[in-house]
């Protein structure tokens, strides 16, 4: 497309869009919700290489539009358990973490609440890695307070919670990533009571891949000017360290765990390794 008398060429990958945007019209037609959205982003690189959405519009009628807000950068909402694998990430990087250590499931006190897991009887004295499969608020809880407010924030503003990511889309907002009390922390780590962005989670999913590297997702291959210059190229952009690589090591080991020897087995594919987080999330008012 033009913007200002130049030529802007997006990372989007039309074959990868189009199986998105169908996968997310099979969602919407069988399930009532008010928003929905399927990013896809190179792992490697940052490059969003595919963002559909619903509600959508018919590009050739602008009528069609219900909403000018990208649910990707302008739509905040509680992350629920995939914020479980940041929390567990900087407890293994902190130090505060023992894999074989195991702990009571179900429930646990903190300060005037009571933290439960989502099988509120829990699964009995389990491993913290078992917890992390079977995706325990009570392990992440634990976590959090022996890592402490101070700690676990460092980390999330690190990942870039709670700010914008720069990315070439208007309209971005930044969430909110406050906790101060002892309940609040708790629920921070399995993420409830704190709301982010789409795109926030898709940029700090990148340590993941990238050994403990945070990269700077972005959507603008390159700007060409009216003369064939090339003003402007997009491409991967280290941000900063978040997590040694053999916490990322461990991490993707109890992510496999997930989808392998955890609760969701029937999601396994059949032509790829998966590695995921389960994430029942709330919306936030």
């Amino acid at each position: 497309e033009k913007v200002d008398g130049n030529d802007v060429y997006l990372t989007i990958d039309s074959s990868i869009q189009l199986i998105a945007e169908n996968a997310l019209k099979s969602l919407s037609d069988n399930y009532k919700m008010d928003w929905g959205l399927l990013s896809v982003m190179n792992a490697k690189t940052g490059a969003i290489v595919a963002s559909a959405t619903v509600p959508t519009f018919n590009p050739n009628d602008l009528s069609t539009i219900t909403s000018y807000l990208n649910p990707l950068v302008s739509t905040s909402y509680e992350p629920g358990s995939t914020m479980k694998i940041f929390s567990f990430a900087s407890a293994i990087d902190s130090g505060n973490y023992n894999g074989s250590e195991t702990y009571k499931s179900g429930e646990i006190p903190v300060a005037d609440v009571v933290i439960r897991d989502a099988k509120r009887e829990g699964w009995g004295t389990i491993s913290f890695d078992t917890g992390f499969a079977y995706s325990s608020n009570v392990a992440a809880t634990m976590l959090a307070l022996r890592m402490g407010s101070k700690t676990l924030s460092e980390y999330y503003d690190k990942l870039g919670f709670g700010k914008t990511t720069g990315i070439e889309l208007s309209g971005e907002i930044v969430g909110d990533m406050e906790f101060t009390y002892q309940s609040e922390l708790a629920t921070a780590s399995f993420g409830q009571g704190v709301t982010i962005t789409p795109i926030q989670m898709m940029q700090a999913l990148t340590t993941v891949s990238n050994d403990g590297m945070l990269l700077k997702p972005y959507i603008v291959n390159k700007v060409v000017d009216q003369n064939g210059k090339i003003v402007y190229q997009g491409g991967r952009q280290e941000i900063g360290q978040v997590y040694k690589k053999e916490t990322t090591d461990y991490m993707k080991n109890l992510m496999y765990d997930v989808v392998y020897n955890g609760l969701t087995k029937m999601w396994q594919p059949n032509n790829v390794t998966l590695i995921a987080k389960t994430g029942t999330a709330q919306i936030a008012s």
